[in-house]
């Protein structure tokens, strides 16, 4: 995960020409996870357009918070009564997402910020949960 910087996503098509850039990253953009997830060689080139500060998770750290949920699922009634009581809503989509439309007084907090937050985070008796608009599909239970 990049905590500084700026960094180009590149990838070569094996037609002889220069490798095409993909994308442009910074600061709370990562890279790297479809190779722990599929085990397979990367197939993408990430270069620091910048100076920069990289941050690393070992394969078991990726895995073990991937198995972790990070969250708790809850009735979406029970989400708006908690906010009701003070709670706030947390809305981990991009920032782009975010701004095309989200629920009133909802803090944006991209997913990718959220994983790195929950690594250096210890369990306390403060729970996190998810709700469910009505007509969304529900998240997978946790297993």
């Amino acid at each position: 995960m990049i905590s500084s910087g700026r960094a180009v996503v590149t990838r070569d098509v094996g037609d002889g020409r220069p490798p095409v850039e993909l994308a442009q990253l910074g600061p709370g953009d990562s890279f790297g996870e479809e190779a722990l997830l599929s085990g397979r060689p990367r197939n993408c080139g990430v270069v620091m357009l910048s100076a920069g500060l990289l941050l690393r998770l070992s394969r078991q750290d990726f895995n073990d918070l991937i198995r972790e949920p990070v969250a708790r699922f809850q009735p979406y009634a029970k989400a708006v009564r908690r906010v009701a009581d003070g709670a706030k809503w947390l809305d981990v989509r991009s920032p782009d997402e975010h701004a095309a439309g989200h629920l009133p007084d909802a803090l944006n907090l991209p997913w990718s910020c959220c994983a790195s937050i929950a690594a250096r985070c210890t369990r306390t008796s403060t729970t996190s949960s998810t709700a469910t608009p009505p007509g969304a599909a529900a998240p997978p239970p946790s297993s």
